[in-house]
């Protein structure tokens, strides 16, 4: 199991994000599939 939790990125509650974009989601699914679970 693989716990994925990005730090907090912004200057307050409204600004808060993480720029997902930069994740392959597809290259993850292919490369962890058969052995992991990948928890966002």
């Amino acid at each position: 199991m693989i716990l994925f939790a990005p730090t907090f990125r912004g200057n307050g509650q409204a600004s808060a994000h993480y720029p997902f974009e930069v994740l392959n989601l597809k290259k993850l699914y292919e490369q962890l599939y058969e052995e992991y679970v990948f928890l966002f």
